[in-house]
């Protein structure tokens, strides 16, 4: 009978020890899980954040393999969470034995015994406090151990643990509740921190507030007894009121940021964009849009830098919230009529490939091409003109003219390399009307086009990505670009004479301006995204050139 019974308990021994090994291999570290929680963040190319986007509502600033813990952070949690969390493997037998004692005594649950790598370790799954995933969590806590150094336990453990409301992570929560990095959080805020994610839906800044403070204060106390901070530092913290609420991220660059966040699917996005400019520039077109009476309802603007192709500011409407106007709409990449805005290009690669002389004489005069007859917007003809005066005049017939000599297969062709990805259709669609009217571009495929000529005809794509690199094609010759550009009108700043295209489209209702320098590409649309007609296409050409001229002279990076 005993020999029966110690048979029997030895193989329920076996067997358990033999769960417990398919247990420990079967059982997996879901760290996937984490990741997918992470919100979208967009910088600017200083570092400076643009835009925080939530996941499923929550704000969880991304973990960071290269972050440092700030010390007093670190000092406050390890001393409220897990004491001795630089010497266990994942579970703390002594902290399950003293906490099994104190519940026992107490006759109730007074204290757990979770490891930060167990608690790290629920995070993952968010499951059920029972006793099998208990196990299972001290199953991962030690494989994990096993596979990470201790200091990138703690950081993933403080980038994903709750601070209250929807706020995640201690990047977050210092940012969020105190407008700062955790780097420069004092020992009052560190202590907070350490305290909020115990319990973060009972007590955070916005709710219970003296419960927390209590909490916090006691934290602190026991830090001073402990020796870890002094009389004066407790004194100093306890004197700190917490927080009331959190505020929000601010938000730059809607237009952009909003289209980046959509087409990636990383978590950190570094732009090219320069925050500070960004804000100049909006604040700039807001006020035009206030002074100005063009009819013009909406403004967009872009800021090129020319030799890098790098976009420095991206404004895709004055007024993102404008939901009359449709400002929410991006005007940079919404394809626009852009009625004779190409002819430098077409004058450009014409002085290449049919021998164009700036200084020749171009037919002025009505005249059909395959049923087609084009029209001078100011519907005057003057029979012939100089073509460096034409291109000034933005003339459509003697455009045409040299578009049917150069092919318009051949220009369509070259707008597609040089930039203009978004047309739809094929060369025999539009023919003539490539150069004359009735041809739609996306703004920002316009900017690309003028900074490759301002670069001296080596076209590239815009950058918004920091990181991302673009291809340069030499599609015009240097000498070409610098004689279509030298002919365009100028104007003088203070920083040279600068030169530039400006019109409007036959009914007035969209307008362009562009500065075309060797440092900078400046384009600033105005129109009206509801479809309305502009009123005055004198007055708007006007705004627009004084806008555009006023965002070149404050861009300086």
């Amino acid at each position: 009978m005993k020999k029966k019974a110690a048979l029997i308990t030895i193989s329920v021994v076996f067997l358990l020890f033999a769960a417990a090994i398919i247990m420990f291999f079967s059982i997996s570290l879901p760290v996937n899980l984490l990741y997918e929680k992470e919100s979208t963040v967009i910088y600017d190319r200083n570092g400076e954040m643009l835009r925080v986007f939530t996941k499923d509502g929550f704000f969880y600033l991304p973990y960071n393999e290269n972050d440092e813990i700030p010390e007093k952070l670190k000092k406050a949690v390890l001393f409220y969470e897990d004491r001795r969390f630089e010497k266990h493997f994942g579970i703390d037998f002594k902290a399950i034995i003293r906490a099994t004692y104190q519940n026992i005594t107490k006759g109730r649950i007074h204290s757990g015994a979770s490891t930060i790598t167990m608690q790290l370790s629920r995070l993952m799954t968010q499951k059920r406090r029972t006793f099998i995933n208990k196990a299972i969590e001290s199953i991962q806590a030690i494989k994990m151990e096993k596979k990470w150094p201790k200091d990138k336990i703690l950081r993933k453990y403080l980038t994903y643990c709750p601070y209250g409301q929807n706020i995640y992570g201690y990047k977050t929560a210092s940012l969020k509740y105190f407008r700062k990095m955790p780097k420069e959080l004092n020992w009052s805020e560190a202590a907070l921190l350490a305290v909020l994610p115990n319990a973060p839906g009972l007590l955070h800044p916005e709710k219970n507030r003296d419960k927390l403070t209590n909490k916090r204060d006691r934290l602190l106390k026991r830090m001073t007894e402990a020796g870890i901070i002094t009389e004066h530092e407790y004194e100093d913290a306890v004197s700190v009121e917490p927080p009331k609420i959190s505020v929000p991220f601010q938000t730059n660059a809607w237009h952009l940021t909003r289209n980046l966040e959509r087409r990636t699917r990383d978590k950190i996005i570094t732009t090219t964009i320069d925050r500070k400019l960004q804000l100049v520039i909006e604040q700039i077109l807001r006020d035009y849009s206030n002074e100005t009476d063009t009819g013009l309802t909406n403004f967009a603007s872009l800021v090129v830098k020319t030799r890098s192709s790098e976009v420095l500011s991206w404004v895709g409407s004055h007024n993102f919230f404008d939901e009359y106007n449709n400002g929410q709409v991006d005007a940079l990449v919404s394809r626009r009529p852009v009625d004779g805005l190409l002819q430098p290009l077409l004058f450009a690669i014409s002085i290449d490939e049919v021998g164009l002389d700036l200084d020749q004489l171009l037919p002025d005069k009505k005249q059909k091409y395959e049923g087609y007859t084009p029209t001078n917007t100011d519907g005057r003809y003057l029979g012939k003109i100089k073509a460096s005066k034409s291109l000034k005049q933005f003339r459509n017939v003697p455009a045409v003219y040299l578009l049917d000599k150069l092919g318009f297969e051949r220009f369509y062709t070259f707008l597609k390399k040089a930039g203009a990805r978004s047309i739809p259709q094929p060369p025999e669609y539009y023919k003539y009307s490539l150069i004359s009217g009735g041809f739609d571009l996306q703004p920002v495929e316009v900017a690309a086009l003028y900074s490759g000529l301002a670069r001296g005809g080596n076209f590239m794509r815009l950058k918004t990505i920091l990181s991302s690199s673009s291809n340069k094609e030499n599609l015009i010759s240097e000498n070409s670009a610098k004689k279509v550009v030298a002919s365009l009108p100028h104007r003088k700043t203070g920083k040279g004479n600068i030169p530039f295209v400006s019109t409007c489209n036959r009914n007035g209702r969209e307008c362009w301006t562009i500065i075309l320098s060797p440092d900078y590409t400046v384009l600033v649309w105005g129109g009206n995204m509801s479809g309305g007609n502009g009123h005055d296409p004198a007055k708007s050409l006007k705004s627009l050139k004084n806008i555009a001229f006023l965002i070149y002279e404050n861009t300086e990076i």
